[in-house]
């Protein structure tokens, strides 16, 4: 069935409240009645429908005001308005909008969107698996030859037939992650991670629904070390965002989906994603305003290759949707928290030089069928040196400032700003950012941040990865190779 959205001019009002249904039929309550709008009509019938019984109720308006009476309860009359006796509960999105004839008295005008609010079963292509999914997902997956690989990887030790026995008798998502995600995480941090630090967890307090938004420069351990962080300091797990490009292996989109993982819908046509956005803004802001849990979403899609950690203004513009409240309470109610994470070695630099390439000769990158899962094996495989966690604080009073701005656009900008400040200032640099800077630029000027030991150590490792990957190294991609090392 169609669901539509319309716009109506009707008066200012202070408060919005609604009640979600299932099908594909606006009803608008007022003091006047129900009317019943645009039921299986195409969007432009709906909105010429939604005009119209604006204008009827106006003109009852009118009607009483001539009288020297206020409106009463009776239902006006007017295209697309039906009896209150057809009411289906079962098939209608009812808006409830009772203060919409006392404010039309005011004159003050204002664009009141009506759209389809997401209900929860909507939620069911992006959501991770509930409790009592576990059980089937779990049967098919321990019978994955790949994911026998992956065991055999993390626990060499053991025999896989024990581990499977073992992993059978799992019956719910918080019993997957603290039994085989969170040792398996553990156990791969402790194998390529030389030293991880962390900084911030004490400001964060006994509160655990919250949105973490950080830099993304790895596409399964940032949220991963995030994850592992905050168990182990008692905070439970997160659900985190993961894109469906990355879901094509029916065994990468169980392991995620089980890990608490929701998914974000890309690479569609412009009707499609504005669905989508609508819907992922509904289930972020559901899941941390109604459910209580905690979320983490990356401030840009895709990650992060020339070492400029940016917030995308189209991430807060999606946050921002599916709220009734101004910006500053919108974006207050999600508890916005950045993260900044930096590591000292990129186990997948060489993996991106073939997009950075294209990029310097303004050229489209197109991805090859396996790259992605390729990137995944090798973050969560490769040697990244030391790491580094650092969580900020939760944005309240300094969203204020977003007031003073009348115009949306820049009420975003400031916003990414100010996430940006945070992950700017929270990201620790090792001195493989020093060496490439000093590199890229020909100079030594800060040669006070590292060794000879160290800097000889760095370009080795360089040489030995453009060798691996049979490149030359021409000086513009040399220095667009250093260029991940550097933060601004």
């Amino acid at each position: 069935m169609r669901r539509a959205l319309g716009l109506i001019r009707t008066s200012t009002a202070e408060r919005m409240e609604y009640k979600i249904g299932k099908g594909d039929v606006i009803c608008v309550r007022t003091d006047a009645g129900i009317l019943f709008l645009g039921a299986r009509r195409s969007r432009r019938r709906l909105r010429a429908t939604l005009r119209s019984s604006s204008n009827a109720i106006r003109h009852r308006v009118g009607q009483e005001k001539a009288r020297g009476g206020r409106p009463t309860s009776a239902r006006p009359q007017g295209p697309g308005i039906r009896p209150k006796q057809r009411r289906n509960t079962k098939s209608i999105a009812c808006i409830t909008m009772n203060w919409l004839l006392s404010s039309i008295h005011t004159g003050r005008h204002f664009r009141l969107k009506l759209f389809r609010m997401a209900a929860s079963e909507d939620f069911e292509d992006i959501r991770p698996y509930r409790d009592e999914e576990v059980p089937d997902v779990i049967e098919r997956t321990i019978k994955n030859a790949s994911f026998e690989r992956l065991m055999n990887y993390v626990y060499p030790d053991e025999g896989y037939a024990d581990l499977a026995k073992s992993i059978e008798s799992i019956t719910t998502v918080d019993e997957f992650q603290s039994r085989i995600a969170y040792p398996a995480m553990r156990k791969v941090i402790n194998q390529t991670v030389e030293q991880l630090t962390v900084s911030g967890l004490d400001g964060l307090g006994k509160e655990k629904s919250r949105l973490y938004i950080s830099n993304h420069r790895d596409i399964i351990l940032d949220s991963a070390i995030l994850n592992v962080v905050l168990f182990e300091a008692g905070f439970g797990t997160i659900e985190t965002a993961i894109g469906n490009n990355l879901l094509s292996e029916e065994l990468v989109a169980d392991l995620t989906k089980l890990n608490k993982n929701f998914v974000v819908k890309r690479n569609t046509g412009a009707r499609e994603f504005y669905e989508n956005s609508m819907l992922l803004s509904a289930y972020i802001r559901h899941t941390i305003v109604d459910r209580g849990q905690g979320v983490w979403i990356a401030q840009r899609e895709g990650r992060t290759k020339d070492g400029m950690d940016k917030t995308q203004p189209g991430l807060l513009k999606m946050l921002g949707m599916n709220c009734e409240n101004t910006m500053r309470q919108c974006f207050r109610e999600l508890k916005i928290t950045p993260v900044a994470i930096s590591y000292e070695y990129d186990p997948c630099d060489i993996l991106k030089i073939p997009e950075l390439k294209a990029i310097s000769r303004e050229e489209k990158y197109q991805k090859g069928p396996d790259e992605d899962f390729n990137s995944i094996l090798t973050g969560i495989t490769g040697n990244k040196g030391r790491v580094h966690l650092s969580v900020g604080e939760t944005l309240d009073e300094e969203l204020e400032v977003m007031g003073e701005f009348p115009n949306q656009n820049d009420k975003l900008r400031i916003l990414g700003e100010i996430i940006d400040k945070q992950v700017f200032s929270q990201y620790k640099l090792w001195p493989t950012n020093y060496i490439a800077l000093d590199i890229s630029e020909g100079t030594h000027s800060y040669s006070k941040y590292y060794s000879p030991k160290e800097r000889n150590a760095f370009e080795k490792r360089i040489a030995d990865r453009l060798r691996e990957a049979n490149l030359k190294c021409m000086p513009t991609l040399y220095a667009m190779f250093r260029a991940w090392y550097y933060e601004v």
